[in-house]
């Protein structure tokens, strides 16, 4: 399985490859606010990637601590 800064790298290549560029100093760029527009894609991917897994992770906790001894057992 990948891991979140693989799949974020992945996804900063694909926002740049699909998006419209300027090209400056002879290499493709495409700016928010100053910014490379892939590496945007990536520090947005990571952000929400990371908060997911720890909402899923209080999820998981959660469902386990209300289980009762019939379905623990049972596993």
């Amino acid at each position: 399985m990948k891991t979140i800064e693989e799949r974020a790298k992945e996804w900063g290549e694909h926002i740049f490859e699909t998006t419209p560029y300027d090209v400056v100093d002879g290499k493709a760029c495409v700016f928010v606010e100053d910014r490379n527009i892939a590496d945007v894609a990536e520090e947005s991917y990571i952000a929400g990637a990371t908060a997911q897994k720890a909402i899923n992770e209080e999820v998981r906790l959660k469902k386990s601590k209300d289980k009762t001894e019939a379905e623990y057992n049972r596993e």
